[in-house]
């Protein structure tokens, strides 16, 4: 059995999640999820837009949070390439969040960071597929 070395096309019609973890008696970290891109892209469609423009909702909740930004890829292909496309899609997502009203560029930074670590397995078109993403974590002290 040959497998075909061209990528397959994988449709994905909503993956975001919102991870809350408390880190200490205080501190705590939310962390999003998107699958914002297609194969070799860093454009954001409309969808995932308005789930950018809600995470900046959030984030104007808590003017004391620091958010970081990770591009990902998959390993298809070389990852110098890669490494670079991950922070094109950092610094897209950078971007739009930091021209919402309220979201201060100076408590965001971004980074990517390719196919290392994958946060899924890149041994199925899914799992590629999903990692062609980018995180969004928020980190605050509560006040609770």
């Amino acid at each position: 059995m040959e497998l075909s070395p061209a990528p397959v096309k994988v449709h994905i019609a909503q993956v975001s999640q919102r991870v809350t973890e408390k880190l200490d008696q205080k501190r705590v970290q939310e962390k999003y999820a998107l699958v914002l891109f297609d194969f070799d892209k860093d454009a954001v469609g409309p969808f995932n837009q308005e789930i950018v423009k809600r995470i900046a909702g959030r984030i104007k909740t808590l003017p004391e949070a620091t958010v970081e930004i990770v591009g990902h890829t998959d390993n298809t292909g070389k990852e110098d390439y890669n490494v670079k496309l991950s922070q094109r899609r950092a610094l897209t997502v950078y971007k739009m969040l930091t021209a919402q009203d309220g979201v201060s560029k100076d408590r965001v930074r971004h980074s990517g960071v390719g196919p290392n670590p994958p946060l899924y397995d890149n041994g199925s078109p899914e799992g590629r597929a999903l990692n062609r993403t980018v995180t969004i974590l928020v980190d605050y002290v509560s006040a609770e």
